[in-house]
């Protein structure tokens, strides 16, 4: 049986669960990532806001 035929070998269940609790945890990492993307954008148009606010204040 060559290397592309042979059935794969088996892995207890505990390794397979540490895989998977590690393939969570990347997922989970991943979302955070791509949730600070989006959701920076709109804190700096907000911080720009304010600031133009507080000038606009000043002036005043």
């Amino acid at each position: 049986m060559d290397e592309a035929t042979r059935p794969p070998e088996r892995a207890s269940l505990d390794v397979l669960c540490r895989r998977a609790e590690r393939l969570i945890d990347s997922v989970r990492t991943v979302g955070e990532q791509v949730d600070q993307m989006f959701s920076r954008p709109n804190r700096l148009v907000a911080e720009a806001n304010e600031t133009a606010r507080s000038l606009l204040e000043l002036r005043d």
